[in-house]
Order: structure tokens, then sequence, then C-alpha cells
């Protein structure tokens, strides 16, 4: 079979993105705010279009303008706002069509905190699409440790996929105590017990408030035992790894058919329960470039 590059790309620019601190989660805490002053974007091939949804039609072109963007995700541009959400709890939606995602509560996250919407993809030949091999993310420090909280997920069709864009990954544990409310770097307790949130299996048990050691604690508050119970994890893949590189066999995307429209929805996000986060994000900002490359098959 043989393979013809064609540097087709879309392109998805957040001009001025700022990452700071409203909310203290005991030892880490995160308020992603982003800000997007320019979004745009585009393909370089006419044979290669994307789709977006207006108003229950699908639109075809080579470029989708900010208005575009704008008017297909309207709630998230309403303030422009990265919130504190997670990706826990996926078997909620999963075979329901659109990706969700929850507070650290539990609680579904209101869809103004996270940015998502709705592509198809459309190609006269049959195509591979993998991630071009460009950096994504330009970070106003060279080795921030937050870049590793950041998350992009592609939903293709019924298959979802998580990325991470960091160069070091330890899965996500998505349950544990958390200092949520008065926000006084105390983990929450109710009745004298700390509060378990988040996912996960098991029934907790709680330490005697004699066994308490250490200052995230109330004195006199019974402490969560974390062998009794089992938090869910996170999977994800690197980023790096779905990259077009010569001569390299890192995996597709997608597959496009010939003149057949591949629906994906696109969610970015920062993942509230990743320890990345913490008070040193405070104002700390990025760009994102986000492109696709299509390697057409005959």
């Amino acid at each position: 079979m043989r393979k013809k590059k064609l540097l087709s790309f879309l392109s998805l620019g957040l001009a001025s993105v700022l990452v700071s601190l409203s909310a203290t989660y005991a030892w880490y805490s995160v308020q992603a705010i982003l800000t997007a002053k320019q979004i745009s974007l585009s393909l370089g091939a006419t044979s290669f279009l994307l789709g977006w949804n207006e108003q229950g039609v699908i639109r075809y072109s080579d470029a989708i303008s900010e208005e575009q963007i704008r008017n297909v995700c309207p709630e998230f541009f309403e303030k422009a706002e990265l919130g504190d959400v997670s990706g826990m709890m996926d078997y909620r939606w999963k075979g329901k069509g659109l990706p969700e995602l929850y507070t650290l509560r539990g609680q579904k996250a209101d869809q103004a905190s996270y940015l998502q919407f709705e592509l198809y993809f459309l190609s006269d030949t049959a195509a591979e699409v993998y991630f071009d091999s460009s950096g994504p993310i330009h970070l106003e420090d060279s080795q921030p440790n937050w870049i590793n909280s950041l998350r992009l997920s592609l939903l293709v069709e019924e298959e979802y996929r998580l990325f991470y864009f960091g160069t070091s990954y330890e899965p996500v544990a998505f349950a544990g105590p958390l200092d949520i409310d008065p926000k006084d770097g105390y983990f929450d307790a109710e009745k004298d017990r700390e509060i378990l949130y988040g996912d996960y299996e098991g029934e907790p048990r709680y330490l005697s408030p004699s066994d308490n050691g250490t200052s995230f604690h109330y004195p006199g508050v019974w402490i969560l035992d974390p062998n009794s119970y089992q938090p869910h994890y996170e999977q994800a893949d690197a980023f790096s790894s779905f990259r077009y590189v010569e001569g390299k066999k890192n995996h597709p995307l997608f597959h496009l058919k010939a003149k057949v429209p591949t629906r994906v929805v696109l969610t970015l996000y920062a993942e509230g329960w990743d320890p990345h986060l913490n008070d040193s994000t405070r104002g700390e900002g990025f760009g994102l470039d986000l492109r696709f490359l299509a390697i057409f098959t005959s």
C-alpha cells in the first residue's frame, strides 16, 4: 500500500492562556483560567475538510473562524475559564455519545468549566490522522510541573482516548480526602469524620483521633484509613505516542474512509485530582496550537 503524506492540519490556537489558583484542596489546589483572545482552526487542503454543527446542520469548510467556534461552545466562552473538574466516573456517560466531566465531589461539572466541541473530519481519500510533530504547548516556563495536569480527550465515533502532555505520568487516583469547604487548610469532616470524595470501591474505615499525626486534620477528627478503600485510576496515553514521525511506527489517532464523515468530540481540561496542580501554579500561562496531520492512503 502506498501512502502519500499531506500536511493538512487543524490548528487550534489559544493566544492568551492563564492558569491561576482559586481553590484549595488540602495539599494541592487549582483553578485553571483560560482566556482565549484569539482562536482559529484551519485545514491546509480542500480534499480534507472540517465540519461543525450549526443548528443541526453540518457545515464543511477548510477553516473555522473564532466566531464559529464561540457559537458551537457558547457556555465556555461566556467566562472562558477551565474550572475544577475531573475525568472520573466515565462509565456514567460512555455509550451516550458525549463525554462528561465531574466535580471532585462527584457532581456533573458545568460545561463552562472546560472546553469541548464537536468536529467532523471529511476526506476525498482514505487517510490516517495523527497529531502533528510540532509541540502543541507553548510555555512561559521551561519545565513547569503543572503541564502534567493538562488533559486532551478525543471521542472518535464510539472510541474514547485521553492524552497527557507531560514527559512523565503516574495514573491519577480519583478518590481521597479534600479541603473543599471551608478551604481552611484542613481536610473536610462531617460529624467528626473525614469526608471521602471521588470515585472508589470499598467501604471507608476510620482511624481514631489518637492516630492523628499530620497538620492536615482537625484535632479530634477520625481520619480515613487509606487501606479501606480502592480509588479508581485514570488511564491516559502520551500525546507524543500519536504524533506522526517519519520512519517511526506511531499509532494513528483514527482512520478516515473516503467521503465518509467522522465525528470527533474534542475536550480540553485540567485534571482536578492531579497533584501537580498546587499553589505554585498561580499565574502560570501557556499557549496551545493543536494540529492534526493526514497521511493519505491508496
